[in-house]
């Protein structure tokens, strides 16, 4: 068992949040979040992420990706078992055709706290 299976397990999610099923593509009762959140998110929680990675991110570059279409099947899950919501998309790539791992598209999720909208994994 991983790291990222532990934590799933303590959110209460069953299985891996790609495979899950139940999703729906409305929207109208997700939790509010923003930017922030994912800011407070990547910078207290992952170890990966520095004042020079977070400095390098581009403002609003999310919102033009989305409406330019780069972001397909945003759906939603509310999580009976525990007061979560868990998102999952495909994001296409920006700069090739394909994926490193020769894809299509990059299978994203990510966790959130509902109804306070704190990002709890992604």
């Amino acid at each position: 068992m991983t790291a990222v299976d532990d934590k799933l397990k303590a959110l209460g999610v069953d299985g891996n949040p790609r495979t899950l099923s139940g999703f729906t593509t409305d929207l109208c009762n997700i939790p509010a979040f923003g930017l922030y959140d994912i800011f407070n998110y990547l910078l207290c929680s992952r170890a990966d992420y520095d004042r020079r990675k977070l400095k390098a991110y581009k403002s609003f570059e999310d919102y033009r990706l989305f409406s330019d279409g780069h972001v397909e099947c945003l759906e939603v899950k509310e999580n009976a078992s525990s007061p979560v919501c868990i998102f999952r998309k495909k994001v296409c790539p920006t700069q090739k055709d394909k994926t490193y791992l020769k894809k299509p598209t990059y299978d994203v999720w990510l966790i959130i706290d509902n109804p306070d909208g704190e990002v709890k994994l992604a």
